[in-house]
Parts: C-alpha cells; sequence; structure tokens
C-alpha cells in the first residue's frame, strides 16, 4: 500500500513554503489526490520536482515516497506521472549513496519499460527534449514560456542520466549522461531563480 499522503502532504503544509510553485501544487495535492487520476498524478509530481528544484530535497523524497507502493498495471498515462516521481526518488537516493533503494526505483521504472525498447532508447536521446521552443522562446524574451519547457525537460534529463549509463540511444549513440548532468544542473539554476 502507498504511503498515507495526507498524512505527509498536511505536515509538509505546516512548514509555509515562500514559494508560489510549490504552493499551488501543495494545494492542488491537498484538495484532491487520487491514483487513479493522471491529473492528480500529474500534481505530485510537479510538488516533488519544485521541492527538488527548491533545494528541499528531504521533502521531495517524501513526496515521492507517497507512490512506493503503486505498482505498473499497464496504464501508461498514469505510469508516466508515477515514473517522474520514480525518476527523482532514483536521483535523490543516488546522490544520498542509498544504492539499494535507487536500484529498487530502478528496477520499477526499467520493468515496465520491458516489450518497449524502441521507445527506452528514444527516450535517451535528445531529440526527445524541448530545445527549439525553450531556444524559441528565450529568443522572444518569454522566459516564463521557456521555462515550462524546462521543466517538462527537467524529468527527460533525469531519465538519461539516472538510465542511461552503458546504454545507447535509438540512434545508436551512447547515452549523454554527462550532457544530461551539465543541462540539469544549468536548468535547477534557472527554474530557482524564476518568479
Amino acid at each position: 500500500m502507498p504511503t498515507d499522503p495526507q498524512k505527509i502532504l498536511s505536515a509538509l503544509q505546516q512548514k509555509a513554503y515562500t514559494e508560489k510553485q510549490i504552493n499551488a501544487y501543495l494545494k492542488k495535492c491537498l484538495k484532491k489526490l487520487s491514483f487513479g487520476s493522471a491529473t492528480d498524478l500529474a500534481n505530485l509530481s510537479g510538488l516533488a520536482r519544485w521541492l527538488y528544484i527548491f533545494g528541499y530535497e528531504e521533502d521531495a523524497l517524501r513526496v515521492t515516497g507517497i507512490i512506493n507502493g503503486v505498482e505498473f498495471t499497464g496504464n501508461f498515462n498514469l505510469w508516466s506521472r508515477i515514473e517522474v516521481l520514480l525518476l527523482l526518488r532514483i536521483r535523490i537516493l543516488r546522490m544520498r549513496g542509498e544504492l539499494a533503494s535507487a536500484e529498487a526505483a530502478s528496477k520499477k521504472v526499467l520493468d515496465a519499460m520491458v516489450g518497449h525498447e524502441d521507445a527506452f532508447q528514444r527516450r535517451l536521446s535528445f531529440n526527445w527534449l524541448n530545445d527549439a521552443s525553450i531556444a524559441r522562446y528565450a529568443n522572444q524574451g518569454n522566459e516564463r514560456e521557456a521555462n515550462v519547457g524546462r521543466f517538462a525537460d527537467l524529468s527527460n534529463l533525469i531519465f538519461i542520466s539516472e538510465l542511461g549509463e552503458g546504454k545507447t540511444d535509438i540512434d545508436g549513440k551512447p547515452a549523454d549522461v554527462a550532457g544530461a548532468e551539465k543541462r540539469i544542473a544549468e536548468y535547477l539554476a534557472i527554474l530557482a531563480s524564476a518568479k
């Protein structure tokens, strides 16, 4: 069974974050959180990512733990949101040196990809990213929309970084884990300073 989400979310609410991005997602999650709703799971993954972006690593890890007992049932519409939470969990655990726990979360992500090897390899390519739209919005001076693309790509970059080591992308090139790490650092800095 998943961890009690209301208990975790209520504890986060007590912290009175000043960042509007965190509060917006937290409010949505407190209002409604169903593991059968793609929208609710997207809100939960948004909350976890913003907590991570703003440096609340422990709180982000707690949020990713909410879906611990959720298993893949074949519904990729729901699973893609859960996967975002698992990828962030893998990253935080790996960076803390909790490799066995990170490996267990990795296995859940990889097990859902069995039979979808082409999709997995496609996702290891930077061609999957929103670079063109981010550049277009940035050139127009629309950082808000550029940041929407960066926020979305953060999970894709974490996918490459955490699952790409020693693997090749759809074009047969080694996954650019170092490039993904560089871009993650860049995006975290930009998003953390966004208004």
